[in-house]
């Protein structure tokens, strides 16, 4: 009888680490979790638009892939949706606390974000429209290739297609 309660014990104990562990894994990786959320900064009678995405997380965002979503009659802020992406921009990181600027002549309700973050490279995306902002883990926009996608320091980028600011 004791035998039994000792096995018991020792499985108990056993699977109370392993969900401590884990609980604790994903709490510390919560806090060092990127989160960037956007907000439409476009002026009245401003031409295209000019969207403000702010870390509000704490750990940088890398490898930051902005696009947007055509114009449509359904919603981009479900998994699964089978939207239609253009526009894709490689972004410079966004620190914890900090805003880069985008303005885009672009005409668009929805916009997307795909980063990844600095230890774990765990991938984010983020889908904004006049709808809502949701963030999801994994991958939610199209495959394409970091180096595919011109980025926003690339000399070759033309000046009228996107302006970035950071402040």
């Amino acid at each position: 009888m004791s035998l039994t309660f000792s096995a018991l014990a020792i499985v108990v104990s056993v699977a109370t680490f392993f969900l401590t562990f884990r609980a604790s894994a994903v709490a510390e990786r919560r806090q060092r979790m990127p989160v960037v959320v956007v907000a439409r900064a476009t002026k009245p009678g401003e031409h295209g638009h000019t969207f403000e995405l702010t870390n509000v997380g704490g750990g940088p965002a890398l490898n930051i892939v902005l696009a947007f979503a055509e114009d449509g009659p359904r919603t981009i802020l479900h998994k699964g949706v089978a939207e239609t992406w253009f526009d894709p921009l490689h972004l410079r990181p966004i620190r914890p606390g900090q805003t880069l600027t985008v303005h885009t002549p672009a005409s668009t309700n929805g916009l997307g974000l795909r980063y990844t973050d600095a230890l774990m490279q765990k991938t984010y995306t983020v889908k904004a429209s006049h709808q809502g902002t949701c963030v999801y883990e994994g991958n939610h926009l199209p495959g394409w290739r970091i180096e595919a996608v011109p980025s926003m320091w690339d000399p070759d980028l033309p000046p009228s297609r996107w302006d970035t600011r950071t402040r």
